[in-house]
């Protein structure tokens, strides 16, 4: 007799048999998965092909809850540090922390951690298999100079204007908010798109982790476009003080232009991606954004 599911529908012999908690299971495995790419998570369990495209969807909406958190947090020490003590540095070093110790921690350790890879298409055998034995001062120094960048660049974001600039923008409330809260929204949502990026191009390495080597078997040029527009929507709409989206789209194209090089760059070099590279490319594609921005502010909010 042929075997049923729970729905009593019967199914032919070697087929799976179709179960009604397989779509919740593999939802909550992609988004597991998914976090496992941004956070320090442990590696995930085995996913299907399928899966592993499918994770990468979940990478963007991950950015917005984490930019969220920091714009939560940082006015938060605003009220209690800035409003009662008058420490005015006090917010965005909250942001910082919690950048480093969690939401954005893997990104800037991939980022010190790749000048020291080696080159794959010249080290040698026991460098392919185990790559550097331990962290080497190289790495020790870079993490400190990126850790000291990261803080720079928390702190210098500009002010811009103080109010929501006109009725369509009064009307929006929280989606639309102060110009200080935009860059904290928008940097974590490009550094996850940049590992998305990054996971679309090139092959894996010959000893990449599995999750990776699922992931880089299913790009999709497409996806990456189809996330790229709504961000890139979405930050000249918060350029558009005045009318200057333009200025928006530019910031987008820039940040486009520098992850696409770093990735290619860094893919050719070593022969392939792994996690390292992935997650290293989010971390350029997050710092490309602040800088950026930081620089076409004055531009942005002048007059």
């Amino acid at each position: 007799m042929e075997p049923a599911n729970s729905s009593g529908q019967e199914v032919a012999p070697g087929e799976p048999v179709p179960d009604g908690r397989d779509k919740g299971i593999g939802w909550s495995v992609r988004l597991r998965a998914a976090a496992s790419l941004v956070f320090p998570l442990g590696p995930p369990g085995a996913l299907t092909p399928e899966e592993a495209r499918k994770l990468l969807h979940l990478l963007v909406p991950l950015g917005l809850i984490i930019g969220i958190a920091y714009a939560c947090l940082y006015r938060a020490a605003w009220r209690c540090f800035g409003e009662v003590h008058g420490i005015r540095l006090m917010p965005a070093v909250s942001v910082w922390l919690l950048d480093v110790a969690l939401c954005g921690g893997v990104l800037l350790i991939a980022a010190a951690r790749v000048l020291e890879l080696p080159n794959r298409r010249t080290a040698t055998v026991a460098d392919r298999i185990s790559g550097p034995a331990s962290p080497g001062l190289l790495i020790a120094t870079a993490l400190v100079v990126l850790c000291v960048l990261k803080l720079a660049l928390w702190i210098a974001i500009p002010e811009g204007v103080s109010t929501w600039p006109g009725p369509w923008g009064a009307a929006m409330n929280f989606a639309y908010p102060h110009a200080f809260y935009r860059p904290l929204l928008l940097a974590p949502i490009w550094g996850r798109w940049g590992v998305l990026l990054a996971a679309s191009l090139g092959r894996a390495t010959a000893d990449a982790d599995p999750l990776t080597r699922q992931i880089l078997s299913r790009q999709s040029v497409q996806m990456v476009l189809g996330w790229f527009a709504p961000v890139t929507a979405l930050t000249a709409v918060y350029c558009g003080y005045g009318g200057r989206w333009p200025f928006g789209c530019v910031i987008a194209l820039g940040v486009f232009a520098m992850t696409y090089v770093f990735s290619v760059t860094v893919s050719h070099r070593r022969g392939g991606q792994d996690l390292i590279t992935l997650r290293a490319t989010g971390f350029i594609a997050e710092s490309a954004y602040l800088l950026l921005y930081m620089g076409l502010s004055a531009r942005i909010y002048s007059g």
